[in-house]
């Protein structure tokens, strides 16, 4: 190997590193019942969605302190979802245009949009067999709480 041993991050910090580069801060504790506060302003959709895959997150050791806000959006994004799914099913995928004739309806590429953007967060957080391949971890267990599930949000 070219340069000699590889060190670690921790100890690239406690000596220094030597090669001009910045050395990896130290990785942050998991998430623990007393870092969560689930903000008030988010959707009851959102809500319900934190609630489920909170503590099976929690017992993978995958969700950090670092990623509370990407959850937050996750969650999100999954109330964004369910809330384009109800407009295409109560509207149908096409709408009767300005200038007449039938156009595509406007929700049609943001559900796209924002399900392409949920599955990204899915692979982060090891909710897919991707993501949990990448990141070495075990399957999320559902404990039978109440909520959605995973496939309410990717097609």
């Amino acid at each position: 190997m070219k340069g000699g041993r590889r060190r670690s991050p921790d100890l690239m910090i406690l000596e220094g590193s030597r090669s001009g580069k910045k050395a990896r801060p130290p990785r942050p504790a998991p998430m623990t019942e007393k870092n969560w506060k689930t903000p008030s302003w988010l959707p009851p959709y959102a809500k319900a969605f934190i609630k489920r895959y909170r503590k099976p997150l929690e017992r993978s050791k995958v969700l950090t302190s670092w990623d509370f806000d990407a959850f937050i959006t996750m969650a999100c994004l999954a109330s964004e979802i369910k809330s384009h799914v109800q407009a295409l099913e109560r509207d149908g995928y096409t709408v009767p245009g300005r200038q007449g004739g039938i156009v595509k309806h406007p929700q049609a590429p943001m559900l796209k949009a924002a399900q392409q953007q949920f599955r990204l967060y899915c692979d982060s957080f090891g909710l897919t067999p991707k993501g949990r391949n990448s990141l070495d971890v075990s399957p999320v267990v559902d404990d039978g709480a109440s909520g959605p599930s995973m496939k309410d949000y990717i097609d």
